[in-house]
């Protein structure tokens, strides 16, 4: 048998493993944190952050089975690296023991926009260079302030400790912001808090006492220990006026956690929660890819992404987001991410709201939110930098002439365009087409074509011998990389048919021209 077969429950084995941890690194430390192990309610103060209660719906048999109580304000020292355009590289130092007069002194302007960042498990400003890299970012395309959210002091082992200090960072957070509300003015409405990982529900936990905040971007949401529970436990739609999620490592916790994967939710927790590639495992994180990262990142860079590079996708999705003008990240609603794939949801609805665009420009959508109805967004993206691809759908329309048999093979598909070439494998797999019948699929080229101007169209069959002529009648293309509603489809695609008429010979290009 198994060691996790039976009657022992994987998870339940991870996270007493946690527990474990903590006693042996803290020993009788343990008793000052206040371990609650059954759905018993106590309480615990922190000044004017106020109580916070233990059990009750923070505890749950399997999914989170070990509560502490965060630990105290000075451990967790939480640090506010505020920068602005005025100081776009010496942030001013403000933490959770700042008083007002010091924060009146910073380059804090009510009038800008707010920007916090904040990190997840293990994650420091200098072990996770994306934070400065973000704030660089956003700094580059509007005149924002920006607070890096540094809270090392509580993110460490075991990780049931730091589950817990979110809590007090969330507090924290809203604490700071009512300050700023009180010296300046600031309107909680113009805050968008940015989290990854366990900073996602960090964010949440702000909003949840701010109640008035603008909007929160959750990069793959930690699963563990959130993962089932309520919303009280976790970021959820309540959390902010909006709130969008980019989910890119939502394989099963366990035993995907040993490869370095399964530490992000998969379950929907926002107004829209974004899918790229299907939200689990992202392209260009294959162990030769994260390997050869050491040589291209350096050490510090090649550990991430051995250790965590689908939890960090979601962070370079964002802030690809952020300066990338010329690619949109549109993603589309779709039931499953093999629907999108067959071509199945390609259009903006008939009001607009089945498509948005995933990262920094995604609050665009935020007319069509719904508290009660979360709303699940797919699209595709490169493997690497820049990962933002383009999108189209074809339909591949059969002929029915008598000359024509199925034929099975590959086929791919070039587009001439007013920006660059482009070929694609309009198949995933070897597939059949039938005399007559209509094939739609989804494709994706990495870089700009611009306006189609020319197509041609190629056919490559599996068999040695007896090889078919493929008898083709037209190629309809669909750009995908603007909004389109359903009632623009038809006058949006284009159709393309050969020149020949005596069919497609295998492994020779044939050139398509507009019907």
């Amino acid at each position: 048998m198994s060691l996790f077969s039976g009657y022992v429950n994987p998870r339940l084995f991870v996270l007493l493993a946690g527990f474990c941890t903590l006693v042996v690194q803290e020993g009788a430390a343990s008793a000052k944190t206040m371990l609650a192990t059954e759905k018993s309610t106590s309480r615990r103060c922190y000044g004017e952050l106020g109580c916070f209660e233990n059990g009750g719906v923070f505890y749950h048999p399997v999914y989170r089975p070990i509560n502490f109580f965060p630990n105290e304000r000075s451990e967790v020292n939480t640090q506010f690296l505020l920068f602005t355009r005025d100081n776009p590289v010496q942030e001013d130092p403000l933490s959770w023991k700042s008083p007002l007069e010091d924060i009146r002194e910073s380059h804090f302007n009510a009038s800008r926009e707010t920007k916090m960042i904040t990190h997840g498990w293990l994650d420091t400003i200098f072990f996770g260079a994306w934070m400065k890299d973000m704030k660089t970012a956003f700094l580059l395309v509007g005149d924002y302030n920006v607070i890096i959210v540094d809270w090392r002091g509580g993110n460490g082992l075991p990780y049931t400790q730091a589950t817990a200090n979110t809590r007090l960072v969330g507090a924290e957070i809203s604490l700071m912001i009512e300050k700023l509300e009180k010296v300046f003015g600031a309107d909680p409405q113009t805050f968008h808090i940015l989290g990854h990982s366990l900073g996602s529900h960090v964010a949440g936990y702000a909003g949840e006492r701010l109640k008035r905040l603008g909007r929160i971007t959750g990069m793959d949401p930690a699963e563990p220990y959130f993962e089932k529970m309520p919303k009280e436990v976790r970021i959820d739609p309540t959390d902010a006026d909006f709130v969008d999620i980019v989910h890119t490592d939502g394989a099963s916790f366990f035993p995907d956690v040993l490869k370095g994967e399964g530490l992000g939710l998969y379950d929907p927790v926002g107004h829209v929660d974004f899918y790229p590639n299907g939200g689990v495992k992202m392209p260009g994180c294959d162990l030769g890819s994260r390997i050869f990262k050491f040589v291209t990142e350096g050490l510090v860079g090649g550990a991430r992404a051995m250790g965590i590079c689908h939890h960090q996708r979601a962070i370079d999705y964002v802030i690809e987001s952020i300066t990338n003008k010329q690619c949109s990240s549109l993603a589309f609603e779709c039931s499953s991410h093999e629907m999108f794939h067959k071509g199945r949801c390609s259009d903006c609805g008939s009001d607009g709201s089945r498509c948005a665009q995933m990262g920094f420009r995604a609050d665009q959508w935020k007319r069509f939110k719904n508290d009660s109805r979360t709303r699940r967004m797919f699209l595709d993206t490169n493997a690497d930098e820049p990962f933002c691809a383009y999108h189209y759908l074809v339909n591949v329309q059969m002929s029915k002439d008598s000359r024509s048999s199925p034929v099975t093979g590959n086929f791919f598909l070039t587009l001439e365009g007013s920006k660059g070439e482009a070929t694609v494998k309009v198949n995933r797999r070897s597939e059949e087409l039938y005399p007559g019948a209509k094939y739609t699929f989804l494709v994706t080229t990495p870089s700009r074509v611009g306006v189609i101007k020319k197509a041609s169209f190629k056919y490559k069959t599996d068999k040695i011998f007896f090889k078919s002529r493929m008898f083709l009648k037209h190629v309809e293309i669909l750009s995908m990389n603007k909004p389109t509603r359903r009632t623009q489809r038809s006058d949006r695609m284009l159709v393309f048919c050969p020149a020949a008429t005596d069919g497609l010979i295998s492994d020779k290009e044939t050139a398509l021209d507009a019907c």
